[in-house]
């Protein structure tokens, strides 16, 4: 199930992102996509909270691309974060059928000329 996403908390995680950024926090040594997910989904298990809604509501305040998801998931997958990687999927596949929507239809009259 998926999580109902707030465009409001979405913008308070960027404007914490951006506060993170601006500070030395430690977390600099994080150098990929995945290295971020997966210490998000860890923090949110030793809190107490949904690891899975935390890294859904990450990757859509960084606007992760399609691509970039399923990247992220192929290395989580290996270590072991399985339930945070079946949700990355449904989010890969949200954004394709998003994508594919976006996309005109050549009308019918058009078509038969």
């Amino acid at each position: 199930m998926a999580v109902a996403v707030n465009p409001e908390f979405v913008q308070e995680i960027r404007e914490r992102g951006d506060a993170i950024r601006d500070g030395d926090t430690g977390l600099n040594a994080l150098t990929s996509l995945a290295e971020v997910l997966a210490y998000a989904a860890t923090h949110a298990r030793r809190a107490g909270r949904n690891e899975v809604n935390d890294v859904e509501l990450l990757v859509e305040a960084i606007g992760m691309s399609r691509e970039a998801i399923l990247d992220a998931e192929s290395v989580l997958r290996s270590l072991g974060y399985i339930a945070v990687c079946d949700r990355l999927r449904r989010i890969a596949r949200r954004k394709r059928s998003r994508d594919r929507s976006r996309k005109p239809v050549p009308r019918l009259a058009n078509r038969l000329k």
